[in-house]
C-alpha cells in the first residue's frame, strides 16, 4: 500500500526552486495531476532541470520529476538521497507515469536511465528555494568599515602621489579636504540607507504574481499586477551590486513603497517583474542624492 507523497508544479516562467500547489497527494491524485498538467502550453523553453513539470518528493529525501523534453517528449529525472541524478526520455506520458507508480512503491527501476556524471547543485532544482531577501547585518557593517578604510587610504595615497613636492602644499591641502569630505558624504549615505532598511524584508519570485514586503512594521502582501510604475534612482549593474540605488514601486491606487539595492540587487529584482510595467531609470546625480536623503 502506497503512502501520500508531496508533489508540486513548476511552470516555465518559474525560477530554480520556485513551485506552486505543493501538498501531499495519493498515487492516484498525483497521476491525475500529471495527466492534467498543461504540457502543450508549457513547452517552448530551455530543456533543463528547472523546466515545466511535476516534482514528487519521496520518503527518503529522493525526488522524481516529470518534465518537458525536445520534440514533444517527456524527461523523467530521479535524484536519489545521495544526490545522484538519473534521467531518461520518452514520448509516452504513460511510460513516465509508470516510473511515478514505482517511485510511490519505493521500487523505482532505473534501467534505461542515464546517470549524470556531475552531482553538484542538482538538489537545488528539486527543493523549495528561499525567496526572502533581507540585509545581512554583519556583511553590511564589514563592507561599510572596509569601504571607509579603503576610501581614506586612497585619498591619502592620491594626495601624496599627485601633490608631492609640487611646491603647492596649499593645493594638496584643499584636495585632501575635498576628498575627505566626499568619503564622509558617501559613508553617511551608506549609514542612512542601512539604518532605514536594516529591518526590511522582501519575498518575491518570478513566477508568482503576489509578493510580500515588510518595511519593519509588518508584512504586507502586494500584487505585481497592481504596480503602475517603477522608478530606479541610481545605477543598475549586472557585475556589482549598487547598494545605494533606490527602487520605488508606485501602485495604481497611488500607494508607493521604496527599498534599496542593499536589500535586493535592482537587476535581480527587475528580472522578477513583468516587462510590461513602465520603468524609469533616474540616474541623474541630483535625483539619486535626493532619493537617498529622502529614503
Amino acid at each position: 500500500m502506497t503512502n501520500n507523497l508531496t508533489s508540486k508544479f513548476q511552470y516555465k516562467n518559474y525560477e530554480k526552486g520556485e513551485f506552486s500547489e505543493e501538498q501531499p497527494r495519493s498515487l492516484e491524485e498525483t497521476l491525475e495531476l500529471i495527466k492534467s498538467f498543461p504540457w502543450d502550453t508549457q513547452r517552448g523553453v530551455d530543456v533543463q532541470l528547472t523546466c515545466p513539470g511535476v516534482v514528487i518528493e519521496g520518503n527518503s529525501r529522493d525526488y522524481l520529476k516529470i518534465g518537458i523534453y525536445f520534440n514533444d517528449k517527456f524527461a523523467v529525472y530521479y535524484l536519489d538521497s545521495e544526490n545522484h541524478l538519473f534521467e531518461f526520455h520518452t514520448d509516452n506520458l504513460e511510460t513516465a507515469c509508470q516510473s511515478v507508480t514505482e517511485f510511490f512503491n519505493e521500487e523505482i527501476n532505473l534501467d534505461g536511465f542515464e546517470k549524470h556524471l556531475f552531482s553538484i547543485g542538482n538538489r537545488a532544482h528539486f527543493i523549495d528555494g528561499e525567496f526572502w531577501h533581507i540585509i545581512n547585518h554583519t556583511s553590511a557593517i564589514i563592507r561599510l568599515v572596509f569601504s571607509t578604510v579603503l576610501g581614506l587610504a586612497y585619498v591619502i595615497f592620491v594626495t601624496g602621489f599627485i601633490f608631492y613636492d609640487t611646491g603647492a602644499p596649499w593645493l594638496a591641502k584643499v584636495f585632501f579636504v575635498l576628498m575627505i569630505g566626499l568619503v564622509i558624504y558617501l559613508i553617511l549615505m551608506h549609514a542612512r540607507i542601512y539604518s532605514r532598511a536594516k529591518n526590511m524584508a522582501l519575498w518575491i519570485a518570478a513566477g508568482h504574481d503576489d509578493f510580500q514586503f515588510d518595511d519593519g512594521s509588518g508584512t504586507v502582501k502586494y500584487s505585481k499586477k497592481d504596480i503602475g510604475t517603477i522608478n530606479i534612482y541610481g545605477p543598475t549593474s549586472t557585475r556589482s551590486r549598487p547598494r545605494l540605488t533606490i527602487i520605488e514601486l508606485i501602485f495604481k491606487d497611488g500607494q508607493s513603497i521604496r527599498f534599496p539595492g542593499m536589500l535586493i540587487d535592482p537587476y535581480l529584482f527587475l528580472g522578477k517583474i513583468s516587462d510590461n510595467i513602465p520603468l524609469n531609470y533616474l540616474e541623474q546625480n541630483n535625483l539619486f542624492r535626493k532619493s537617498v536623503w529622502q529614503f
